[in-house]
């Protein structure tokens, strides 16, 4: 007889946007983190594409399980940080810490960067929101130059939807 795996864990709740200077680094980040100025030029301009995973503790303690690099950019900038929160059942939660660690590996082994089509995505999502009628004025808002922008934009160029 073959054993049932139990359902995988989910975050609790999903794309929640927060202040950083809500959340503490979680102990067990090894490394150091790298330079942050070119991801926060990134988030500035294109928005945060992944959402730091954040275990949240009854006590109230919020710590950055997975994502620690884009949690110190939009810290640095000021920015609201999007996050998907992973309620704990207890102060001291071990599973949690267990969970952690395996997302910190899942995240490192599986790190993409944003496809043009992710770009272009944020692209057309900042233009409608702001809307701007030329991809000069895209450009000299995020601080990209226009042929650039258009080589995005063109992509979607079918739909704004």
């Amino acid at each position: 007889m073959q054993k049932t795996l139990p359902a995988p864990r989910m975050p609790n709740l999903r794309d929640q946007l927060i202040d950083p200077n809500s959340c503490e680094v979680m102990p067990g980040h090894q490394h150091i983190a790298g330079e942050v100025e070119e991801l926060a030029d990134s988030i500035v301009a294109l928005g945060q594409i992944n959402p730091v995973q954040i275990l949240e503790y009854p006590d109230g303690r919020r710590l950055v399980a997975a994502g620690r690099r884009r949690w110190m950019a939009c810290k640095s900038r000021g920015l609201q940080l999007r996050v998907d929160v992973w309620l704990c059942k207890a102060n001291e939660d071990v599973h949690s810490e267990n969970l952690a660690r395996a997302m910190r590996i899942a995240e490192n082994t599986e790190r993409k960067d944003p496809s043009a089509m992710d770009v272009a995505f944020q692209l057309r999502r900042i233009r409608v929101e702001n809307n701007f009628a030329s991809a000069a004025e895209l450009g000299q808002f995020i601080g990209m130059s226009e042929s650039r922008g258009k080589s995005y934009l063109c992509v979607l160029q079918a739909s704004d939807f």
